[in-house]
C-alpha cells in the first residue's frame, strides 16, 4: 500500500496492489480496515481515499475479493500520519532590492516550521517554474 506516510486530515489516495489468482476471475472488492480498532470498508477499486483524524503509526491491514467471492489473504501494512506539513513562515534576502545587479550572490534567509520536528532541506524552483532544481541544506 502506498504512500506509506501521510499529514493528518489530508484525503490521501492509496493504491492497493493486487490480482486475480484464479484463472477468469476478476477482482471485484477492495477491503480496508484503517486501523486496528476501525470498522472495515468495502470499495471496488483498487485506489482508494481516505483521510485520518489522529496521528501516529497505524496498522493497515486489507485484502481483496474476486467475482468468484474468493478472498485474498490478508495483508497488513503501517502508515504513519503526521501531525502536518512543513511550512516556510517569511523568506528575506540579504541585499536591498535596489542594490541588485545580474550575476549579484544573493542569499537567502528562510524561517520555516515543522510540528513533526525538524526541517532538513528546502527545495527551490526559480521564476515560477514547476521543477525543483536546487536543495537547499538547513543549518
Amino acid at each position: 500500500m502506498r504512500p506509506d506516510t501521510v499529514w493528518i486530515q489530508d484525503a490521501t489516495l492509496y493504491t492497493i496492489s493486487s490480482m486475480a489468482m484464479n484463472p477468469g476471475a476478476t477482482l471485484k472488492q477492495w477491503v480496508v480496515q484503517w486501523d486496528a480498532a476501525a470498522a472495515w470498508e468495502t470499495d471496488t477499486n483498487a485506489a482508494v481515499r481516505h483521510a485520518y483524524t489522529a496521528a501516529g503509526k497505524k496498522q493497515v491491514t486489507y485484502y481483496v475479493k474476486d467475482n468468484n467471492g474468493i478472498s485474498s489473504d490478508t495483508v497488513k501494512d503501517t502508515v504513519l500520519v503526521l501531525l502536518g506539513r512543513p511550512s516556510i513562515a517569511s523568506v528575506a534576502i540579504d541585499s536591498v532590492p535596489a542594490k541588485r545587479f545580474v550575476r549579484d550572490s544573493l542569499r537567502f534567509f528562510v524561517h520555516g516550521q515543522d510540528v513533526n520536528g525538524r526541517i532538513d532541506s528546502i527545495r527551490v524552483a526559480w521564476n515560477g517554474d514547476s521543477a525543483f532544481n536546487k536543495t537547499m541544506i538547513v543549518l
